[in-house]
């Protein structure tokens, strides 16, 4: 069971390098998905705040990344 989830931990790490990016990037998507579904934001704010929420966690996990190889 153990060389299984090695395995899969390896070829999951093929495509993601940071899960916590992922994970906050998908939530990030998810949450503006339901509040521009019940029109609760115009389409040019979703499209504003899509963009700038994936730009600062960029940002972070940028910074985040080149302090920690210092």
């Amino acid at each position: 069971m153990k060389l299984l989830r090695t395995a899969l931990d390896e070829l999951l790490g093929l495509f993601v390098d940071d899960w916590l990016f992922a994970t906050l990037t998908v939530a990030w998507i998810g949450i503006l998905a339901l509040m521009a579904r019940s029109n609760r934001l115009t389409p040019s704010l979703t499209a504003a705040l899509l963009f700038g929420g994936i730009a600062g966690l960029l940002l972070v996990f940028v910074v985040r990344k080149s302090r920690g190889k210092r």
